[in-house]
């Protein structure tokens, strides 16, 4: 959750914990730590006081982020906002007055519609590749029988990499394929992801053997 009143704060706290759901608050959108808690989420609930005024502002953050639900909450219905916050990448759109039971379903619909679109062919991928193993099915990456846990990009960077295993993909590729960004231009969100998975998965991430850079074009995964 990122930004709201008190008594609005209380209201998710006890419809998330009322279903055995996790729930972490941020003040706003400015706070550090920011892309680490939208990366750790399976789902996003994000306030118009939190976002100072741009509430489709930073919803497009949170979609370059990550894939996961976003859901708005705002505290009068205008049409306008409404628009260009669905046109930036939100999935719902709530404007009081709402109930716990209201939000509650919601939330629910959100994560289950989120699950339900992982495709038939996309849960009989598996990858095996030395001491590494991609589940999509499972959503789970071991490295020598340990799991490893992932961010949801982490875990769509490592997939897009190994289903084009020893092929080097640009940098604009692979922007574009996990971030929905066409121009190329937030290179450095590319090689943060890509530092953390080395970290995550190389025996010495100083110098890699599954994950390697392609001077001057982008990365590739070894076998």
């Amino acid at each position: 959750m990122i930004g709201c009143r008190p008594e609005m704060t209380e209201q998710l706290r006890s419809v998330t914990s009322s279903d055995l759901l996790q729930f972490s608050l941020l003040e706003n959108a400015h706070k550090h730590g920011f892309d680490r808690h939208v990366e750790e989420a399976d789902l996003v609930v994000l306030h118009e006081a939190g976002a100072d005024g741009s509430l489709p502002r930073v919803c497009e953050r949170v979609r370059h982020i990550t894939d996961v639900p976003i859901i708005t909450l705002v505290e009068a219905y205008d049409e306008e906002t409404m628009a260009q916050t669905f046109e930036a990448g939100a999935n719902d759109y709530i404007y009081p007055n709402y109930s716990s039971r209201e939000l509650l379903a919601r939330i629910r619909a959100q994560l289950r519609r989120a699950h339900e679109y992982v495709t038939p062919a996309a849960n009989s991928e598996r990858y095996e590749l030395n001491n590494l193993t991609i589940d999509v099915a499972r959503h789970e990456v071991t490295v020598r029988g340990q799991l490893v846990k992932l961010t949801p990009k982490e875990f769509d960077l490592l997939r897009l990499l190994a289903a084009h295993c020893e092929k080097a993909l640009s940098r604009q590729e692979l922007l574009k394929e996990v971030w929905g960004l066409s121009n190329g231009s937030n290179t450095r969100t590319l090689d943060v992801h890509i530092g953390r998975l080395r970290h995550k998965i190389e025996d010495n991430p100083a110098t890699p053997h599954i994950i390697i850079t392609v001077p001057s074009y982008g990365y590739k995964l070894k076998a």
